[in-house]
C-alpha cells in the first residue's frame, strides 16, 4: 500500500528483464557461495563433513568395502559394469573435453541467436537477456548429442589404438 502511495499504481512494474534481475540478485545468494567455499576448503583439507563423514567412519569401524547400506553392489552383477570401456579401448581426454566444450559453445550460440532481434544494435548482454533459454538449451543439447554420436561412431579401434 505504501508503494502505491509513493509511486502510483501504474509504475509498479520492474523496468528491466528477468535475466537482469537474476544477475543483480547474485550478490545476495550467500548460501551457494558459502557452500562452494566450504567444499573447496574440505577438498584442500582432505576432510569429510556430514553424511560423508558418517559413512567414512562406518567404513573404518566395520571395515566394509562393499559400499555400505545404500550400495548397488548387492544387486546381482553390480551396476555400471555394462558402461565400462573395453579392455583394449584407448582412453582419450578429448573424448570428454570435446562434448563439454561443444555444449558450452552451442548453448551460448543458441542464446545469442534466439535473443537477436535483427537490428544490429544489440549488445551481447541484450541478446542474452532477450533470448529463449529453454529453446537454446534444448537445441544445444540435441545438437551436442547428435554431433557426439557421429564423433564416437567414427572412432574405430584396432589393436588398442584409435584409427
Amino acid at each position: 500500500d505504501k508503494l502505491i502511495e509513493l509511486k502510483g499504481e501504474e509504475s509498479l512494474t520492474i523496468e528491466t528483464s528477468g535475466f537482469a534481475v537474476f544477475l543483480q540478485s547474485i550478490r545476495y545468494r550467500y548460501y551457494p557461495m558459502f557452500m562452494l567455499v566450504l567444499i573447496a576448503i574440505l577438498i584442500y583439507a582432505q576432510r569429510d563433513f556430514g553424511t560423508m563423514l558418517i559413512a567414512e567412519r562406518k567404513t573404518e569401524v566395520y571395515k566394509r568395502t562393499d559400499g555400505g547400506e545404500g550400495s548397488t553392489s548387492e544387486v546381482a552383477g553390480g551396476i555400471g559394469d555394462e558402461n565400462k570401456p573395453r579392455e583394449d579401448q584407448p582412453l582419450r581426454t578429448w573424448n570428454m573435453l570435446v562434448p563439454i566444450a561443444l555444449l558450452i559453445f552451442l548453448i551460448f550460440y543458441c542464446l545469442v541467436q534466439t535473443g537477436d532481434d535483427g537490428s544490429g544494435t544489440q549488445s551481447f548482454m541484450d541478446k542474452i537477456e532477450g533470448s529463449d533459454s529453454y529453446a537454446a538449451l534444448l537445441w544445444a543439447t540435441m545438437g551436442t548429442a547428435l554431433v557426439m554420436l557421429i564423433f564416437y561412431l567414427v572412432q574405430f579401434t584396432r589393436a588398442g589404438e584409435i584409427v
